[in-house]
């Protein structure tokens, strides 16, 4: 893109000054892009290649490029209003929202500058078959793809040793019986 003349009615992101920032929320529908009076509800992956042309042919821009633009720019400033549209990321953990939205608060405070402000744990509990394995999945998922997540499926003191530091990091321990005596944290 070309830089904008001076005075001239386009912003740093290419769009006219008088139109409207875009803006994105979560809902159990789907995302909600709005702009310049309009909005498109996009039910698939948000980051995806197949929705540009929807939101082109709805909120009438010139190209599906304009569109992913518009999208991107929503997107970068985009944070979870409140913890249900934070639920609202995992919507393939069915009849679980209490326990996704703690989650979520336990994990989001490993950013948390002093640890004494962190909770340090979630404890999925319950009978076999109940779904425990679905949940963490889910919910570790966007996790791990920026590298926050260690699994195992025992931890002996050794671990420590080598490890190094665990700091703002999840411990993800599957399986894990006789807890008290299999991990001791000092």
């Amino acid at each position: 893109m070309t830089d904008p003349a001076p005075n001239s009615n386009v912003d740093d992101g290419g769009f006219k000054v008088s139109h409207d920032r875009p803006s994105i929320k979560l809902t159990q529908k789907g995302w909600v892009l709005s702009w310049n009076n309009k909005s498109v509800t996009i039910m698939d992956d948000i980051l995806g290649l197949k929705n540009p042309e929807t939101i082109k042919e709805s909120l009438n821009l010139p190209s599906p490029a304009e569109a992913w633009k518009l999208k991107t720019l929503a997107l970068s400033e985009w944070w979870p209003e409140d913890l249900d549209e934070f639920r609202n990321l995992f919507p393939t953990v069915v009849g679980e929202d209490e326990n996704v939205k703690l989650m979520g608060l336990a994990m989001l405070t490993i950013k948390l500058r002093n640890s004494k402000e962190r909770i340090w744990g979630a404890l999925l509990e319950a009978a076999n078959s109940a779904g425990k394995s679905n949940l963490a999945e889910a919910f570790l998922a966007p996790f791990r793809l920026i590298n926050l997540v260690e699994e195992f499926t025992r931890v002996t003191e050794a671990f420590y040793e080598r490890q190094g530091s665990i700091d703002r990091r999840i411990l993800y321990l599957q399986e894990v019986r006789n807890a008290p005596a299999a991990i001791h944290i000092s």
